[in-house]
């Protein structure tokens, strides 16, 4: 494919049956379960400019999920958020770069990722064939929700401005980006998917 048609690609890739069925069973199985957003403040990763905490939400199955939050330690003013959401061999960033541009960013770890690997952790190969044989118990499908209940645990933070809100990745960031914005879209008012993961695989292939 020639660069003069990427702004035009369209993906060939069809949804198999049962698609939009599934996925709204599954985000109405994860808003079953309490949010309950936690934030505890970390002093040695905070600075003069930025505070930094741990934060902790419930997800898809009841499981208990970590990120780090962070914001700008003066501002007088609603803040506009962001998510960030990790590539698939990348752990979650400390986001205290964009906290001092003026965001309030969570950076998001679902499960398998560190320090949310105690309670998810499939072990080798890895969360690609994690219980592939169904789509049910596919390991993908819990850490799907994981992204997306971030992006609400975002949104709930009396400091953000629920009307900016972004989301941000690369790679499998990039799909999880795609999905977020996609499950949640009349809430996310901006996004960038760099090099989406999984998306548009046969294409890519024919290339």
């Amino acid at each position: 494919m020639g660069s003069s048609n990427l702004a035009n690609y369209k993906s060939t890739a069809v949804k198999p049956e049962g698609f939009q069925e599934f996925w709204n069973q599954t985000l109405h199985e994860t808003e079953l379960v309490e949010l309950n957003p936690r934030l505890s403040l970390d002093p040695m990763r905070s600075n003069d400019d930025v505070e930094v905490f741990t934060a902790r939400y419930a997800s898809y199955e009841s499981l208990e999920i970590a990120g780090w939050y962070a914001r700008p330690r003066n501002y007088s003013e609603p803040l506009p958020g962001l998510l960030f959401v990790p590539g698939y061999v990348s752990e979650p960033k400390l986001p205290t770069d964009l906290a001092r541009d003026g965001y309030a960013v969570f950076s998001a770890a679902p499960r398998n990722k560190l320090r949310s690997n105690t309670v998810f952790n499939p072990g080798y190969p890895g969360l690609l064939t994690h219980n592939i044989e169904s789509r049910a118990t596919y390991g993908y499908r819990g850490f799907y929700m994981d992204a997306v209940r971030a992006f609400d645990f975002l949104s709930q933070m009396p400091e953000v401005d629920e009307r900016r809100l972004g989301v941000l990745g690369g790679s499998q960031g990039g799909a999880l980006t795609l999905l977020v914005s996609s499950l949640r879209n009349k809430a996310v008012a901006a996004a960038s998917a760099g090099a989406p993961y999984l998306c548009s695989m046969m294409d890519s292939a024919s290339l």
